[in-house]
């Protein structure tokens, strides 16, 4: 773990956003790009086969960066999400000002089955969103399309994993949230 005094203060509001959000890749904007440091890095620039480079360094060591210019986030979105990346956007939340850090939040989580903008979907297929959850002697399953509104809900017996998977065959959900309290988390999600 790298010290906060060793960190400039852009660096400290990006790893204590990041904290918030250990499952998604993390969209930071600085100016007119959306900038992605360390392991983030890493992983996007070679999925999206754009040039990493580096920014300051931490104990010797340059951090890892590479980013997207704001007016492209779309392209690179589609790509991220449809490659199975959750992205957290975050965005600037006030106009910078000489000598003070701006002020950053994350406005926006995505992954497969939460897309609702029309220009990041396939506008020729539903996309699905799927929760499963175990009662008693059954499993309760509800499909749903965020975008139309749709909902499809069923309950099957316990056991009868051909049926679930059926139905899930059916519906091609783009995402599968399940209840998970174990890691104290409510749910995790698969796609």
């Amino acid at each position: 773990m790298v010290e906060q005094k060793n960190l400039t203060p852009l660096i400290q509001q990006y790893m204590t956003i990041r904290k918030q959000y250990p499952d998604e890749v993390l969209l930071f904007q600085v100016g007119d790009f959306y900038e992605l440091f360390f392991d983030d890095a890493k992983k996007v620039s070679a999925f999206l086969g754009i040039a990493l480079t580096k920014r300051g360094h931490i104990n010797g060591e340059p951090i890892p960066l590479c980013g997207v210019p704001v007016h492209a986030l779309q392209h690179y979105l589609i790509k991220l999400v449809r490659g199975g990346f959750k992205v957290a956007i975050c965005d600037q939340l006030e106009e910078p000002v000489p000598g003070k850090v701006v002020e950053r939040g994350v406005t926006q989580v995505l992954t497969p089955g939460t897309l609702t903008d029309v220009q990041l979907l396939d506008e020729k297929a539903a996309s699905y969103l799927c929760s499963f959850f175990p009662m008693q002697d059954s499993w309760g399953i509800l499909f749903g399309e965020l975008l139309t509104a749709q909902l499809f809900a069923t309950v099957l017996p316990a056991g009868q994993h051909k049926r679930l998977e059926s139905e899930i065959a059916r519906f091609m959900p783009d995402e599968i949230v399940l209840p998970h309290t174990a890691s104290g988390k409510q749910f995790i999600s698969f796609f």
